[in-house]
């Protein structure tokens, strides 16, 4: 093998590892448990499982990365749980497309 092949798949195995990882991460995103109401950092984002605020929701947050159409997904905030796609923090931010 020259030295360019050998580059250009040690390249192709970079991208790969962490490729693997969010389809792994997506695949197992409908079995987080629901984050619960009286958790410490939902409770400090103000988090609440039926947004109030009119057009502001988990579902069109920057920070959710959920499945349109699903009614739970993962966020950034809470790694290891899932919240309401009508849900609402203080820390939501405009989803950008």
């Amino acid at each position: 093998m020259n030295r360019r092949k050998l580059l250009l798949n040690a390249g192709k195995a970079t991208l790969a590892i962490p490729l693997a990882a969010l389809v792994r991460q997506a695949a197992h995103a409908t079995d987080l448990p629901e984050l619960e109401l009286h958790d410490s950092v939902g409770q400090a984002l103000g988090y609440v499982r039926e947004s109030e605020t009119e057009g502001q929701t988990c579902a069109n947050c920057q920070l959710y990365t959920g499945v349109e159409g699903e009614d739970l997904g993962p966020c950034a905030l809470f790694p290891g749980k899932s919240v309401r796609a009508a849900g609402w923090c203080k820390s939501w931010v405009q989803k950008v497309s």
